[in-house]
């Protein structure tokens, strides 16, 4: 992967890494937003990549770990008020930094307050001031964006259910999360379904059962070829989902299910290439030389 710092003309900070192998995917371009207790207090380059060398793909990246797409990861500074993350700057700027880089599919989710900061960017939140004043959603230019991947995360504010209505959406979570319980991405399941607009539901893999005090979580079946999913994980913790859904190369569990997802939203776009053409009639051949320099020549055949 060959990485980059950068900082958007609206002034955030961000980890770019760029795939070094040829993959369909390479157009494709996921943006992995961290939790409250990974920020920096100083914009230098050792305190950006000690937070991304920690988090999402950019982690897997930095141990040489070979991905197929372009990676994201944007850095938040110390909140005023508390120990923790401010992702304000993000929530207004990321969707500007992922028109600069996308290609074809762009993507965006995090862990916790980061799928929370995805969550409100998807579901266009507002706090209880916009929606007294008439105001639109903090969160900008969402339509950049051609999926979510949504962590142990919950809904911040007021959402409007059809913010975006076809977008596909793939929520994980653990029953053993006390940090963020599974009841909170329950939720956004739900309030994505309550959109009428909506389509394709977001389906859960599994349904929590409460007989004679005992809690079971059996499995239902998701038809293979259905987007929006729920995934939950029996037991673990809040950052048992983080760990496995980054894993891109699992064979089973969180990581393989947003491989096959991603592989099935960012399907190949076909782009006609122009190029120079020589047709020679009396001849029945035409000559094209492509973009790139080389000439092919095809015979063809009279009607």
């Amino acid at each position: 992967m060959k990485r980059t710092i950068l900082q958007s003309p609206g002034g955030l900070y961000y980890v770019l890494d760029e795939p070094s192998v040829s993959h369909p995917l390479n157009t494709t371009l996921v943006c992995c937003i961290q939790g409250s207790g990974e920020y920096v207090t100083t914009f230098d380059e050792y305190n950006i990549l000690r937070v991304a060398n920690k988090n999402g793909f950019s982690q897997d990246a930095a141990n040489g770990i070979e991905l197929p797409f372009v990676v994201i990861m944007p850095i938040a500074g110390k909140s005023k008020d508390q120990n923790m993350a401010d992702h304000g700057l993000i929530m207004r700027e990321i969707s500007n930094v992922a028109k600069l880089h996308k290609k074809d599919y762009a993507f965006i989710g995090g862990l916790s307050l980061g799928a929370q900061t995805a969550t409100g960017l998807l579901l266009q939140c507002r706090n209880s001031t916009q929606i007294s004043k008439g105001e639109e959603s903090s969160y900008k230019n969402p339509y950049i964006w051609d999926g979510g991947f949504l962590i142990s995360g919950k809904v911040p504010g007021t959402p409007q259910p059809c913010a975006m209505p076809e977008i596909p959406i793939i929520i994980f979570g653990n029953t053993g999360d006390t940090a963020v319980p599974i009841h909170n991405q329950i939720k956004t399941m739900d309030t994505f379904n309550l959109c009428s607009l909506r389509t394709s539901k977001i389906l859960p893999n599994k349904v929590r059962k409460n007989i004679g005090g005992v809690v079971t979580w059996p499995d239902v079946v998701i038809p293979e070829d259905h987007l929006n999913r729920l995934i939950i994980t029996l037991g673990g913790g809040h950052g048992t989902s983080w760990n496995l859904m980054y894993d891109w190369y699992a064979k089973t569990g969180p990581g393989f299910e947003f491989h096959q997802w991603l592989e099935r939203v960012a399907v190949p776009i076909y782009k006609p290439i122009h190029c120079m053409a020589l047709l020679d009639e009396q001849n029945l051949w035409a000559e094209f030389t492509r973009p790139d320099g080389t000439v092919v020549k095809y015979g063809l055949v009279k009607q």
